[in-house]
């Protein structure tokens, strides 16, 4: 596998890369289609970046016709294994690449597009952060003092770690009455109508069955 890394300069993500005539024509007729001047840019960065890596790799001039999947597949295990890249760069970078590739082919530049069969990163989703026992402390106590049976329901519609304990804490100091449990979508319905409307989503779904549970 070729690892040659490429010169990095330390300012690479603060100036404008100067970048071939292909990709200039590419990010002109990008630009066209109106994004965000970061966008304009980080497509800039990217290829550039990319550009450099394959001179650099394969000793010739960089172009779009000279790219071939086996390329693709060694950036993407240099970026991931030699610079040590997270994932969603390594992604971004090669949804830069693909992006570059599609126009190139329809321009003609190219027959066959070399990052067709390279996939992304998969990325893997942190854990949910569990609340610490101080914290699950503080919210157990402030439904003690407060006493707000609403409080209780909006834990129990988002979530809380240890919420048996903690409604069974509520309980001690303010117990609770017979069918209580049967009032609690009364006082999470409002709050998952303001979701709904502002998230959509799940929250719409959410929102009816709870209201039917109210009728």
């Amino acid at each position: 596998m070729r690892v040659t890394m490429p010169h990095q300069s330390s300012a690479e993500d603060s100036t404008v890369p100067t970048v071939s005539r292909e990709v200039e024509q590419f990010l002109v007729d990008l630009e066209r289609q109106e994004p965000s001047p970061n966008t304009l840019v980080s497509y800039r960065l990217d290829l550039a970046h990319f550009a450099r890596w394959f001179a650099q790799t394969n000793s010739e001039p960089f172009s779009a016709a000279a790219v071939t999947p086996t390329d693709v597949r060694e950036y993407r295990g240099y970026l991931l294994n030699v610079e040590r890249r997270q994932p969603s760069t390594v992604n971004r970078r090669l949804a830069a690449l693909r992006k570059f590739f599609r126009w190139a082919k329809a321009m003609g530049l190219i027959r066959d597009l070399p990052t067709e069969q390279v996939k992304g990163v998969t990325q893997v989703r942190k854990p949910p952060k569990w609340l610490e026992k101080r914290d699950v402390d503080r919210l157990m106590r402030a439904v003690e003092r407060d006493g707000s049976k609403r409080d209780l329901a909006m834990l129990q519609l988002f979530g809380a770690p240890h919420l048996d304990d903690i409604l069974a804490a509520y309980d001690d100091e303010w117990p609770l009455s017979d069918g209580w449990r049967g009032r609690v979508a009364l006082h999470q319905l409002h709050p998952l109508l303001v979701h709904a409307v502002l998230f959509g989503g799940a929250y719409v779904s959410q929102a009816i069955t709870t209201a039917h549970r109210c009728l």
